[in-house]
């Protein structure tokens, strides 16, 4: 097992040095003539593993952070910096005040260079349920774990906003977990 367990809890670590170690793990296992599997992950992390993201560490612009801007305010400074990103994003993180630093933090930044896709075949899978389904797993999880009920609620909150990142993602074979458990 590679990259678990790598950074101590609240170390700052960003999907850019995540994506150089899980490419020198995936090249290692591939030297050894064996079968890379990458499990779990955010939509982001996945993206950047196979696609040319920027390999850059961009800072984070702390007078920035921390300027109280409004929404109105970072978005206008956005369109004005990178009107192409600003005409791009979506409502939600057209009024997602985190989002729009971020997207000013790295339309700042110079050009960063394109690091290069996973070169490898790979086959991307997802495993899938109904919302109720997801939903009952998330309430148990959370009750065994014996977490309050706010957590419950941020869980499920994750769930429907990876749900509809996930969709939008054309390269995925998805899978029903009722349908893979019978198999097993």
């Amino acid at each position: 097992m590679w990259l678990y367990d790598v950074i101590d809890q609240g170390q700052d670590f960003s999907v850019s040095q995540w994506r150089r170690l899980a490419l020198d793990a995936i090249s290692d296992i591939l030297a050894r003539d064996k079968l890379p599997i990458v499990v779990g992950g955010s939509g982001l992390y996945i993206k950047a593993l196979v696609e040319n993201l920027p390999d850059v560490d961009i800072p984070q612009d702390i007078d920035l952070r921390k300027s109280n801007k409004s929404v109105s305010e970072l978005f206008n400074y956005l369109k004005s910096i990178d009107s192409i990103k600003a005409d791009s994003l979506n409502n939600s993180d057209k009024n997602n005040p985190r989002r729009l630093i971020r997207a000013i933090e790295i339309a700042q930044y110079p050009s960063p260079r394109l690091g290069e896709g996973l070169r490898v075949r790979y086959v991307l899978i997802g495993l899938t349920a109904s919302k109720e389904e997801l939903i009952k797993r998330i309430k148990e999880r959370v009750r065994e774990r014996g977490l309050d009920a706010s957590y419950k609620q941020k869980e499920i909150n994750i769930m429907k906003k990876q749900l509809v990142w996930f969709k939008k993602q054309p390269h995925i074979t998805w899978f029903d977990i009722r349908t893979c458990a019978k198999l097993v």
